[in-house]
């Protein structure tokens, strides 16, 4: 699709366009947290937490960029993004059940059962 879109030239694009797509839940998750932190009134560790994904990036640029090129960074990109949201969670031990609640909340589409079991219960309210 990219090539019909962009032309051949773009389409090695389509690999790092991959690897960006997959940092989106991680970045719509770190926005929820993001906002919970704000209520919470710690700013404070929303600058940590941003400050631990920069130095991150940096730091996997630097190991990554040389061997794989633009699709090292993508990947250095997507890894930060996920030590930016769960490094946090490792050094302040008051933030584990949110660490833990982020995991559920990831791996929610792996439990088909139970969201086939929630999605029924939707049908009948509506239908009520």
């Amino acid at each position: 699709m990219l090539t019909n879109l962009l032309g051949k030239e773009y389409t090695k694009a389509g690999r790092i366009l991959v690897w960006h797509i997959w940092s989106r839940p991680i970045v719509f998750v770190g926005i929820a947290f993001n906002q919970w932190m704000m209520v919470e009134n710690m700013t404070l560790l929303t600058f940590a937490r941003t400050s631990l994904g920069a130095i991150a990036n940096v730091g996997l640029n630097f190991l990554l960029i040389p061997h794989y090129g633009r699709l090292g960074a993508a990947i250095a990109t997507v890894i930060s993004y996920g030590f930016a949201l769960y490094g946090l969670y490792l050094f302040f031990p008051f933030l584990y059940r949110s660490a833990w609640m982020v995991t559920k909340a990831f791996l929610i589409h792996f439990r088909l059962n139970h969201n086939l079991i929630y999605l029924s219960n939707i049908k009948n309210r509506i239908l009520l």
